[in-house]
């Protein structure tokens, strides 16, 4: 306001304004005063004070008193007025705007709150947005508030500002408010400071993520593999995600406790598997395992999902080894190559496999062992043993047993339980024309040797003989 000295020279005056109602407030209080220094008869001197309109008035003018205290020509206190003054109150405006709003913080976490404002009055320089918490459920920062630098800021231009919030674990998905203001410096080089303005922020749901297709093939006494399918369910993307498998069965030995699923983005999923070992001393039926996921959200920070579990099937111990005869029979008195198939009964890959035979009488064996060198699950091989039957041997079947040393897939030696093998022992065959007397002399040699007898007495004869009957040779 401009106020001129119609009075007398003045010295260290002070200009004192009074409210003459509530609409007007000097930084809280109704009454403030400024000091002008000398103030020459005639003079006029603009007032500048920092005013407050009550936000409850209509438009409209408000009176001020105003009053001079100074000190005159003759050095003594004096006072003029007071008059009385009207100060016009027009629509309510404010020099920045708030354009939208956004966040990406779950219930439970923390995020991002974005809020776009724009300068909807003159250009400003050192410009700061503050943002502040009106509920407890919401903590902007690390105290409750928090400043952003902006710097120089035209008319016109919008500027966005981001700041970090937590969302406790009690906050429902509902709208909780947030008041900002801006702090500047106006053309004229004074501060100045916005009006505040709420606006309300919806925190998102919970980070989860689901299980599905999950199956395995687990054997005791085996190593399996449990598969299946995480799936991020949002509502942000994660990264550096691993999949764990704690498990506290001392039965259930996984060969690995995780699994890297990397950067999983909100709607997509990745396929896992845990090889998993079940001991001798499981029994089969239903088992429950629960996987977590490690991750790291939107902040960079690591987060750990609740447990997600799900039951799989356990079955029986069954053998090592299916066992498939190709020729298993011996003549008695004979020595035969018995030939077997074995097949890898396993869940997984076995090697080092060295078979291993024995047998009783009336049987024996020139060799007790065949290798093998790896066999993976569902694959066969043939091994063979040259088996031997005694000539008083009975006709009958006869045990031939069978074990195996092997490794497994994680270097463990095991040995299987012991197969028994029928070996059928036969009567040998009926050749009995062929043959002179009980001692079984073979009548055909005999009879080659015979014949050769004769020819050789008939070729002998011709020789002797020359064709004229006296046994003389032709003179030469």
């Amino acid at each position: 306001m401009q106020l001129e000295n119609t009075g007398e020279d003045a010295e260290d005056a002070v200009v004192n304004l009074q409210s003459l109602s509530g609409a007007i407030l000097f930084t809280g209080s109704p009454n403030v005063s400024k000091f002008v220094g000398e103030w020459e008869s005639g003079e006029t001197n603009t007032i500048v004070v920092e005013a407050t309109a009550a936000k409850s008035i209509a438009t409209g003018e408000y009176p001020l008193q105003a009053s001079l205290s100074y000190t005159d020509d003759d050095d003594q206190s004096a006072q003029a007025g007071p008059v009385t003054l009207g100060v016009e109150i027009g629509e309510e405006s404010d020099d920045f705007e708030v354009v939208s709003t956004s966040s990406d913080a779950p219930i439970g976490d923390r995020g991002t709150v974005s809020v776009t404002l724009e300068n909807t009055g003159e250009d400003v320089t050192e410009a700061t947005v503050s943002l502040s918490s009106l509920s407890q459920n919401v903590v902007v920062g690390s105290t409750g508030n928090a400043t952003r630098f902006v710097g120089e800021w035209d008319d016109g231009e919008q500027q966005t500002v981001e700041y970090q919030v937590r969302m406790s674990n009690d906050t429902e998905q509902q709208s909780y408010p947030l008041r900002t203001s801006v702090s500047y410096t106006d053309a004229d080089g004074e501060s100045a400071r916005s009006d505040e303005q709420t606006f309300g922020v919806t925190p998102l749901r919970e980070q989860t993520f689901g299980l599905s297709n999950v199956s395995g093939n687990l054997t005791v006494g085996d190593e399996g593999i449990i598969t299946g399918t995480i799936v991020n369910e949002g509502p942000n993307d994660v990264r550096n995600a691993v999949l764990t498998l704690p498990v506290d069965n001392s039965n259930l030995k996984p060969q690995e406790n995780e699994f890297a699923l990397g950067t999983i983005a909100a709607g997509e999923s990745r396929n896992f598997s845990f090889p998993i070992e079940v001991t001798d001393g499981a029994e089969g039926g239903l088992r429950q395992l629960s996987f977590s996921v490690n991750y790291d959200n939107t902040q960079g920070d690591p987060r750990t999902s609740d447990r997600l579990s799900v039951q799989v099937d356990v079955a029986s111990q069954r053998d090592e080894f299916e066992i498939t005869q190709r020729n298993t029979s011996v003549g008695v008195g004979n020595s035969e190559t018995v030939e077997l198939e074995i097949t890898n009964n396993r869940n997984s890959t076995v090697k080092n496999i060295n078979a291993k035979a024995f047998v009783d009488d009336p049987l024996s064996l020139d060799d007790d062992e065949a290798f093998v060198s790896e066999l993976r699950p569902g694959e066969s091989a043939n091994v063979t043993f040259e088996v031997s039957a005694a000539g008083g041997a009975t006709a009958s079947t006869y045990p031939l047993s069978l074990d195996f040393q092997y490794d497994t897939a994680d270097g463990e030696s095991k040995l299987s339980d012991t197969y028994d093998i029928p070996i059928e022992v036969r009567e040998p065959e009926n050749n009995s024309f062929l043959s002179i007397g009980s001692g079984g002399l073979p009548i055909l040699p005999v009879l080659l040797a015979v014949l050769v007898v004769v020819l050789t007495v008939v070729v002998v004869r011709r020789r002797n003989g020359n064709g004229n009957g006296n046994g003389r040779g032709r003179e030469r």
